[in-house]
């Protein structure tokens, strides 16, 4: 949609490999991630399993760099620790109970 927005499209440049990754990752890392959560859903409560649906941008860059080959910048390593470190604090009691 951003691509309509802010210019035309050269069609040209879309190739099977463009459609490969936007299938690997629009179904195989999002469908694997939520049916992961769907299954700790039956055995925990919701609010101790919902930050980890932040895991999925994660867990779709390391799985880009495992199988795709993509490059990983500074910047990812800072967004994949922020994630990291979010999720820990939410789960830690000791830092919750700070909180209330």
């Amino acid at each position: 949609m951003f691509a309509i927005i802010s210019g035309p499209i050269d069609f040209s440049k879309l190739n099977m490999y463009f459609f490969a990754v936007t299938i690997y990752m629009g179904t195989l890392g999002t469908s694997i991630a939520w049916f992961i959560y769907l299954i700790l859903y039956r055995k925990y409560s919701v609010s101790k399993i919902s930050s980890y649906l932040f895991l999925v941008p994660a867990l779709s860059v390391i799985s880009s760099f495992l199988i795709l080959k993509e490059s990983l910048n500074i910047f990812t390593f800072i967004g994949l620790g922020t994630i990291m470190f979010g999720i820990y604090l939410s789960q830690n009691s000791n830092f919750n109970n700070k909180m209330k």
